[in-house]
């Protein structure tokens, strides 16, 4: 009873939070397909200022209920590092150096995964929100995310910063390519994970070792 007010607070936060990473991934989608026009933008960046206010200075739950981050354990300075993390604090490098390492890259460029394919479905899409892919479409039964990679450092960014990202020139857009991140259940305990192009092919470009890195240090 005595922290229902925080733990409201802190929903609404989350949910915010939420609303915010799923405005980037649809400006990024539109932008992808040179759709991304002043409305667009204007609309994305009202969300942006609205929303990131209130994550700062106070959630409006009601007219009489007001939930300030300091209500869920959150000063404001906090509050805002927390939405610019937004996508990458599921854990931390120490609390991962802690723990033995569950994927490793094998020697044909699969990544080996120590969790059978149901485990290992949601952890590799956990990783590709954490990681800064798009995801366009998935296929569970074929074990497959259709993704869109952004070839540029904005993989280790929060959705705040990559905000800032969507606005920048057009030759951006030519930096986006979609790809197929292809989950595969080896045994009750042991997953592998192939990077694929568009096509449904192998490939060895520098983008696709990329993104096994990033997909490596997301599932460790």
């Amino acid at each position: 009873e005595a922290g229902q007010m925080g733990a409201h607070g802190l929903a609404w936060a989350a949910t915010y939070v939420e609303a915010l990473r799923q405005a980037l991934r649809w400006a990024e989608r539109l932008q992808a397909n040179g759709r991304f026009s002043g409305t667009e933008q204007a609309i994305l960046l009202l969300g942006v200022a609205e929303y990131g206010a209130q994550l700062a200075g106070g959630i409006a739950m009601s007219q009489v209920e007001f939930a300030r981050p300091a209500d869920w354990g959150a000063a404001p300075e906090a509050a805002v590092a927390q939405a610019r993390a937004g996508d990458r604090n599921a854990a931390s490098p120490v609390a991962r150096s802690n723990q033995p390492a569950r994927a490793r890259l094998l020697p044909d460029g699969r990544l080996q995964i120590d969790e059978g394919f149901e485990r290992a479905w949601r952890t590799v899409g956990a990783g590709l929100d954490r990681g800064g892919f798009t995801v366009e479409d998935r296929d569970r039964a074929g074990g497959i995310y259709f993704v869109r990679y952004i070839d540029r450092k904005a993989a280790g960014k929060g959705w705040l910063d990559r905000v800032v990202d969507v606005f920048r020139s057009e030759d951006s857009k030519t930096r986006l390519a979609r790809y197929r991140i292809v989950v595969k259940g080896d045994s009750n305990n042991q997953s592998s994970l192939t990077v694929l192009n568009a096509s449904g092919q192998p490939e060895t470009s520098d983008t696709v070792k990329a993104i096994r890195e990033t997909l490596l240090k997301e599932l460790q």
